[in-house]
């Protein structure tokens, strides 16, 4: 279903040339339809790059994000921490 959606989203921006905000955490679908994509926490972009770029960012919250890591510097202790 996501691909379907991915494709409605790649013709209506070929034949309007829109401006999308898309929220996801499904990688591939990121990949296919962003020219941009970014990280946002506790209210801040925390990274952004063009899609290739972000998937390869050696930064440890985008490593944590793109592997899907429980462990890493994205907790809701350090969320907290901040006053959030």
């Amino acid at each position: 279903m996501t691909d379907i959606i991915d494709e409605v989203i790649l013709e209506m921006r070929e034949r309007m040339h829109p401006t999308i905000v898309t929220i996801t955490h499904h990688m591939e679908s990121a990949r296919k339809i962003g020219d941009r994509v970014g990280l946002l926490f506790g209210g801040k972009i925390l990274y952004e790059a063009p899609p290739e770029e972000f998937l390869s960012s050696k930064e440890p919250a985008v490593r944590q994000f793109v592997e899907g890591k429980a462990n890493g510097p994205l907790t809701v202790e350090s969320h907290v921490s901040e006053g959030k």
